[in-house]
């Protein structure tokens, strides 16, 4: 059985995390002596056994100039009241650059259940359903005036990724790659993994009173944990892979063209977890300064 190979028990729900937000977090302490936020994405025990919430970060930052743009770290499937409360948000805002690899004239609704493209775009509807949550991209409104696109589109991102010799599936391995040796790092014993959960707890949220809520806990405890150990996935710019950094020079780049509106005083940036590190590390070096932080529960659990 695949599970028999060394190692390959405790791999196979770090890739899962992966293939469902393509998490790639945060760089702990600093890059190039610019201090960094070094979490977005969080989960929070409770006191019972499968109790705890999964959350993500709203991050401020001001420049010189007065423009306040906030770093919004995303995830795909939630709950409602978790979209809901962004969708008011984003309704506040003078411009929101998103985040979609799609035609830029091409925007989901968020008027129902549309489920998602391609293979990872199945697995996060299917998920979605499975554990009872909504998805994003059913469930935000992108059809607002204010809502810029801010992503490579598919024929960019397929020609990107062949000149430099990319695959999704080489992608996806470089990212287990380095949370493998990232947890390795970070127990310090020698031994390669992904941490966050196992199939031994697989197991045990299957025998739970409340299976769904038991799963929606190990899944939020991977995302975190996947969230906090990617250190070098994307901490070279132009040296990293293109689904986290080449998207992120894009956003940068609308960033700095929307800098140059006057009446553009609050902008968002909603992008995945995955980005945040490298997007924030950008907005640093354009002069905006961190002055807040809080915190939005994207699911509870049980």
């Amino acid at each position: 059985m695949l599970t028999s190979v060394p190692g390959l028990r405790s791999i196979l729900p770090g890739c899962l995390c992966l293939l469902v937000a393509f998490v790639a977090g945060a760089v702990h302490g600093q890059a190039n002596d610019i201090p960094l936020t070094g979490e977005f994405v969080r989960f929070v025990q409770g006191q019972e056994e499968f109790e705890g919430e999964l959350q993500t970060a709203i991050v401020s930052y001001r420049n010189s100039q007065g423009v306040e743009l906030d770093l919004v770290a995303a995830v795909h499937m939630a709950e409602g009241q978790y979209y809901q409360r962004l969708n008011d948000y984003f309704s506040t805002r003078d411009a929101v650059l998103y985040e979609l690899v799609a035609d830029e004239n091409v925007r989901p609704g968020g008027q129902g259940p549309t489920g998602g493209t391609g293979v990872i775009g199945f697995i996060q509807s299917s998920l979605t359903r499975m554990l009872g949550l909504s998805y994003q991209l059913d469930s935000i409104n992108y059809n607002r005036a204010n809502f810029i696109h801010a992503d490579l589109e598919p024929a960019e991102l397929d020609a990107i990724m062949e000149a430099r010799g990319e695959t999704l599936f080489s992608s996806i391995l470089s990212l287990v790659v380095t949370e493998m040796a990232n947890s390795e790092a970070a127990t310090g014993n020698g031994q390669s993994g992904i941490v966050g959960f196992s199939s031994e707890d697989i197991v045990r949220a299957w025998g739970a009173s409340n299976r769904q809520g038991a799963f929606k806990h190990l899944l939020g405890q991977g995302l975190a944990f996947s969230a906090g150990s990617f250190s070098a996935a994307d901490s070279n710019p132009g040296g990293g892979i293109t689904i986290l950094d080449g998207r992120n020079d894009v956003a940068l780049e609308v960033l700095q063209d929307s800098l140059q509106i006057p009446d553009l005083k609050k902008i968002t940036i909603f992008y995945g977890a995955a980005h945040m590190t490298g997007l924030e590390r950008g907005i640093l070096k354009l002069g905006f300064n961190k002055v807040a932080q809080s915190w939005l529960t994207a699911w509870h659990t049980p």
